[in-house]
């Protein structure tokens, strides 16, 4: 693990930084059990989000200075508008984040004699995640899958992080346009498996399974949409070697690559 050097920031936004004269003076994380979020579907493909239970409320309070009270309201009416710019990654150092979005509104309020050069505010950061996500992606891809397999995908090292971690799939079809057919993955140490039923994919055609999000998608933009989705969106066992099975019922000449990416995990920053 690196260095937990400070790096406070949200999204894009910088939270310790002398150009936004913003700075974070305290924080603190709880862990939310029974929280309920609403399954929602989106216009690109994806299918409605699995329930979670568990998630995260982070306080956290600082100042905004400023040159004159004009100044300050500049440097205020930015630090609203990144905070309250949806869901975004909470980055408190450098090798830990939380995707969470603002709970209500920002408060903030003048110091007292400072002739509003000097501003309090404090928030509420809720995340629908049980986990905090580790900034380092792993990525290891298993090219020439050919003929009916199954296919074993034995990645190179045991997972980081002490919390599961839920992977990204992208499978590529390297051979001959196929329609209506069956794409099989299974974890073997858990035996979850997720089958695509009904899939179209033309040559060099890519699917992405994303199974945190509980989406999928064509890897660039396109709408993917098999006829079913059965199984589980599974995860990857922290301190194990992931071995993944991968199969087909495209024949003896399909040929297929298969990319596994994800990011350790972690139940508190």
């Amino acid at each position: 693990m690196a260095a937990r050097t400070e790096q406070r920031r949200f999204g894009t936004f910088d939270l310790t930084n002398a150009t936004n004269k913003v700075s974070v003076e305290r924080w603190s994380n709880q862990v939310l059990h029974k929280a309920t979020f609403k399954d929602r579907l989106k216009g690109d493909g994806s299918i409605p989000l699995r329930d979670i239970l568990r998630g995260h409320q982070v306080d956290i309070a600082g100042k905004v200075t400023g040159v004159d009270s004009e100044d300050v309201s500049t440097r205020l009416d930015n630090l609203i508008a990144a905070l309250a710019n949806g869901e975004d990654w909470l980055s408190l150092y450098d090798d830990r984040r939380l995707r969470c979005r603002l709970d209500g509104n920002l408060k903030y309020a003048m110091v007292p004699g400072s002739g509003g050069m000097v501003y309090t505010w404090s928030a509420k950061m809720r995340s629908r995640w049980p986990f905090w996500e580790g900034t380092s992606v792993t990525s290891e891809t298993f090219a020439g899958l050919t003929g009916i397999g199954p296919h074993i995908l034995t990645l190179a090292a045991s997972v980081g992080g002490v919390a599961p971690t839920f992977p990204t799939l992208l499978v590529t079809n390297s051979g001959t346009a196929f329609s209506n057919k069956v794409l099989t993955f299974t974890n073997t140490s858990t035996v979850e498996q997720m089958q695509l039923v009904g899939m179209d994919m033309s040559n060099n055609h890519q699917a992405s399974i994303d199974m945190r999000e509980g989406h999928l998608g064509d890897g660039v933009s396109t709408s993917l949409t098999p006829v079913a989705i059965d199984g589980q969106w599974f995860a990857l066992s922290a301190g194990a070697v992931p071995v993944l099975e991968f199969a087909h019922n495209v024949g003896s000449g399909g040929s297929f690559a298969v990319q596994v990416s994800y990011t350790p995990q972690f139940w508190t920053p």
